[in-house]
């Protein structure tokens, strides 16, 4: 059945409707345990909801950006995607986290892989499995941070680093200024040290089937008749 389509775009919608249900048809076969791969199918379409979240936030403007649950506080009751601070393990930057900005972070580690070490003092970007006690996949860590590459520090320009100073200030903690290394490659330090604005967050298996199917539950609200643009069913998916 082709998917629908009109001036509203709700393709995304629909598209976020059938994952979602995709992922409860999936849960619904009986397999044998070691032959399920139901946390890979979580990754794939969170890395799609993701994608379509950001770009649908970046449109809203004004009144509707303000009624955006995706806005509200880590701490909200009306945060329906299971996220909360302690799932973050360490972060160096300097802006509050709301969830819009702590999925942007998820979806920069899906979207920009690396070889990541997460032992290294500047890791890079991406996202890797931790194991449990049994040898079991039961957490996922994902990094971002925009000041490093292959586990080390990035350079920049003298004329870049000044730039993000003084276009991102946001995003750094006071105290943070440019050092030179020569040759113009430049990094950030802070008392005497080199800084990295880096992120890690920890979720567990569920908490990371949570966030996938309450995102397809989410985007795929302009798919009921006369939705009024602010109401969320957390049922419709098992409509």
């Amino acid at each position: 059945m082709e998917y629908f389509r009109d001036k509203d775009g709700q393709i995304q919608a629909d598209i976020a409707y059938r994952l979602g249900r995709i992922i409860s048809q999936y849960e619904s076969f009986s397999i044998h345990p070691m032959q399920k791969f139901e946390s890979t199918l979580y990754l794939a379409v969170l890395q799609n909801m993701l994608t379509s979240c950001i770009e649908l936030l970046k449109a809203l403007r004004g009144s509707e950006r303000n009624k955006n649950q995706l806005l509200n506080s880590l701490i909200s009751e009306e945060n329906i995607f299971g996220l909360k601070e302690s799932q973050i393990i360490f972060n160096s930057f300097q802006n509050e986290l709301n969830s819009f900005e702590f999925i942007k972070h998820i979806r920069n580690a899906l979207s920009h892989p690396t070889k990541i070490n997460l032992e290294s003092e500047f890791c890079s970007t991406g996202y890797t499995t931790l194991l449990n006690q049994s040898g079991v996949i039961g957490e996922y860590c994902f990094v971002s941070s925009p000041d490093t590459k292959s586990n080390r520090l990035k350079n920049y320009k003298f004329s870049e680093a000044q730039q993000k100073l003084k276009d991102e200030n946001i995003t750094f903690p006071n105290g943070v200024s440019i050092i030179d290394k020569g040759n113009n490659n430049c990094n950030f330090q802070t008392d005497g040290k080199s800084f990295a604005r880096i992120i890690k967050i920890v979720l567990t298996t569920s908490e990371l089937r949570m966030l996938t199917v309450n995102l397809c539950t989410y985007l795929a609200q302009p798919t009921q008749a006369n939705w009024d643009g602010i109401t969320i069913n957390l049922d419709l998916l098992a409509a």
